[in-house]
């Protein structure tokens, strides 16, 4: 666990204890605890989106220094899968009711394009930022060792030919 206090985006599905209002709520319950709390009656419960939750009693007196339950919604648990494969999946919105920004590679156009992201479920074709779609799917072109440059119709009047 990082014990650092981070923007979490909350789509409203598999949510758990660790998730608060303000940055300054969670620093206070989790950065810098005062001292350790006497943990109440209650149940733990696993935060792996895959396992079945199965509540646990807790009795006596047991000290808590940290949170007991720690999850990152928007980067589930890492899966073993080639970049062309996930390149090639659908876009999934996923099955929760949240809206974050999120970036999917376009088979068809070759391009990356944004789409809203409901915060659980979906697949792998979906990256925080435009700049890491392109890293993990575009493929770069090359021609005999230059770069090639993409230039829009509407410019193509205005470039001057050069040699190198």
């Amino acid at each position: 666990m990082s014990q650092q206090c981070k923007h979490l985006f909350y789509g409203g599905c598999f949510g758990n204890a660790n998730n608060f209002r303000s940055m300054a709520d969670c620093q206070a319950k989790c950065q810098n605890p005062a001292e350790p709390t006497e943990a109440p009656e209650g149940h733990i419960m696993s935060a792996r989106r895959s396992d079945i939750v199965q509540p646990t009693r807790i009795t006596g007196e047991s000290t808590v220094a940290e949170p007991q339950v720690q999850a990152n919604v928007t980067n589930p648990e890492p899966k073993e899968v080639k970049p062309t494969d996930l390149c090639l999946s659908p876009v999934e919105r996923g099955t929760c009711d949240g809206a974050e920004k999120r970036f999917a590679f376009n088979s068809n156009t070759k391009r990356c394009h944004a789409f809203h992201y409901s915060g659980c479920e979906g697949n792998e074709n979906n990256f925080q930022s435009r700049k890491d779609c392109i890293i993990k799917c575009v493929k770069r072109r090359k021609a005999r060792g230059r770069g090639t440059i993409r230039i829009r119709k509407k410019n193509l009047n205005s470039i001057v030919n050069r040699s190198v």
